[in-house]
């Protein structure tokens, strides 16, 4: 009998599994040969697949396993958990239970009420990971905001944050608000001219504010 690979998915650490038979492979190493070595994740069971380096193919297979197979709830649970590990950690900004409810509409499995409880607690170390250490001191802190001064975005995707060294001041502010700041009355005839519109534009978002500006 052919073996086939059910399903692949990743553990709560983040290493690659596949499951044949209701058996629990993880990866081991690559290979030379760019195939990929698979070990049972019994400790205790020598059963090993060599599949390819796409993860849908079978190559070999070596030694039987010692033990009875996994129960299918409890691989549903894992990549269940996997799931919600990676979503949240992709879209730190939205809250568990919502991420849990998408996760359980799109994925049919029977789970316990109490495991609710866990998935929160899987949640909160996965992001956890994510955020840097608070720091102890002044030192510790500029250059944390300095590390971090590319990924001040707001959702308009332009950068908020600026700092060109750790010793320098730290600077809050966005192309569009350098835009609006430099405009004046004196140039609107000249841009409104120009055939293309550049960088030098005022975006559409700050007219109102701009308006508001010019009445006062």
């Amino acid at each position: 009998m052919e073996l086939k690979i059910d399903d692949k998915f990743e553990t709560r650490r983040g290493n690659l599994c596949v499951t044949i038979d209701s058996y629990k492979f993880s990866k081991n190493r690559e290979m030379k040969d760019e195939n990929i070595y698979f070990r049972c994740t019994d400790h205790k069971c020598k059963s090993s697949v060599v599949i390819c380096e796409y993860i849908k193919q079978i190559i070999s297979v070596n030694n039987e396993h010692n033990h009875s197979p996994i129960p299918n709830s409890i691989i549903d649970r894992q990549k269940l958990t996997s799931s919600l590990k990676r979503k949240a950690t992709s879209d730190i900004f939205t809250r568990h239970y919502k991420i849990i409810r998408q996760t359980l509409q799109t994925n049919v499995v029977d789970i316990p009420h109490s495991d609710i409880r866990l998935f929160r607690k899987f949640i909160y170390e996965a992001r956890m990971k994510k955020i840097p250490n608070l720091p102890k001191n002044t030192v510790e802190a500029m250059e944390q905001m300095y590390n971090y001064s590319t990924e001040f975005k707001p959702s308009n995707g332009e950068q908020f944050y600026y700092m060109k060294t750790t010793d320098s001041i730290s600077i809050f502010t966005c192309i569009s608000n350098l835009k609006l700041l430099t405009y004046n009355e004196n140039n609107v005839d000249n841009q409104n001219n120009r055939d293309d519109k550049d960088d030098d534009s005022i975006p559409e978002a700050f007219q109102p504010s701009l308006l508001t500006c010019n009445n006062y």
